[in-house]
Parts: C-alpha cells; sequence; structure tokens
C-alpha cells in the first residue's frame, strides 16, 4: 500500500476545510484508481500527472480502534461526504519454515516518514506466508501470538514498536503463529 509520509504545510490538503489528510493515511485511490496493492512509484506518477479536481480516497486507522475512517478529498470545495470504508480483522495462522515467515515489512514507530503502522511491503513467492495465500501487501500487522504449551498463546503488540524491533521480534518467531492483521 501507498502511504503519506508527509503533508506540505500551506498545501492544498492541508488548507482543505475538511478533515486534514494525515501522515500515515494510505492512499486507497485516486480519482477512481485503486492503488492498494500498487507501488509508490505508480501512485506519485498519477499524483504527478492529474490536474483540476483529485478525489483522494484514504484509509486512517482511528487510535483505539480497529477500522478506518475514509475520506473523499479534492481540490474542489464541492464533492462527496465522508464514508466508512472498515477495514477487515483477520487471524492467519502460519507455520515457521526454514526460509522464514516469507514477507517483509515497513513502518514503525519513529520512522523517518512518522510514527506508522507496521505493514507487509512485500510477500516473498517462497515462504509460509505465500504458501498459506492470505497475507498481502499493504495488509496492516497489529499483533502476534505463539504457543507457548498445548493450550497457552503469548501475545506481542506491535503498535509502538520500531521497524528494528519488530523485524527482530517477528524474526525470533519459531513453530506457529498467529498474526493478527487488517486487511482490505
Amino acid at each position: 500500500g501507498v502511504f503519506i509520509s508527509e503533508v506540505v504545510k500551506g498545501g492544498i490538503a492541508e488548507s482543505d476545510a475538511r478533515p486534514h489528510l494525515m501522515v500515515g493515511d494510505q492512499i486507497l485511490e485516486v480519482n477512481g484508481e485503486d492503488l492498494r496493492d500498487a507501488p509508490q512509484s505508480h501512485a506519485a506518477a498519477i499524483l504527478k500527472t492529474t490536474s483540476g479536481k483529485i478525489n483522494l480516497k484514504v484509509g486512517r486507522l482511528k487510535a483505539g480502534s480497529r477500522h478506518s475512517n475514509s475520506e473523499n478529498l479534492s481540490t474542489s470545495k464541492s464533492d462527496e461526504m465522508s464514508t466508512d470504508e472498515p477495514l477487515q480483522q483477520k487471524v492467519i495462522v502460519l507455520e515457521r519454515r526454514s526460509e522464514g515467515l516469507g514477507f517483509s515489512i515497513v513502518g514503525g514507530y519513529g520512522s523517518p516518514h512518522g510514527n506508522l503502522p507496521i505493514c507487509v511491503k512485500n510477500v516473498f513467492e517462497r515462504g509460509a506466508a505465500a504458501q498459506d495465500g492470505q497475507l498481502k501487501r499493504g495488509d496492516i500487522l497489529l499483533s502476534f501470538s505463539v504457543s507457548t504449551d498445548d493450550q497457552n498463546w503469548s501475545t506481542t503488540e506491535l503498535d509502538g514498536l520500531t521497524h528494528e524491533e519488530a523485524v527482530e521480534v517477528l524474526k525470533a518467531i519459531t513453530g506457529t503463529v498467529k498474526l493478527t492483521v487488517l486487511t482490505n
């Protein structure tokens, strides 16, 4: 997914009368084009070449909630009202293999682009995530649980971790893991 890393002071996005875009918002659509799985370079090219009225659909994870707030924002004052599009919370069970869990992450607390959620950057062709088929690029990782014995699980929240801390704890996982993610 493509996330906003900076809102320019004095720019249209900041001066618009409706709620502002925020660092960490995910760009879901530009003028109706779905960008959920698009690379950042494609989204940047679309935004640079679009003129006039621009309709953005963004997802925002509200603090303390498990859904996003999607807004239609544009350079025009006469457009659609805000709509809510919930993200789905899902638990994905993976068995760590010798090649790892099979995905990479971006984001984290204190990243160069601000405090961002931990998101799936890539799902590798080989690995537990690809074999399972449920985890996808742009999914937000909320937590993971590992088995401590036959009936108990230990859960680690990823919110508030730096990128490096999240990589470290995910690499340390052995055996079966339950990933709790937000996906759309």
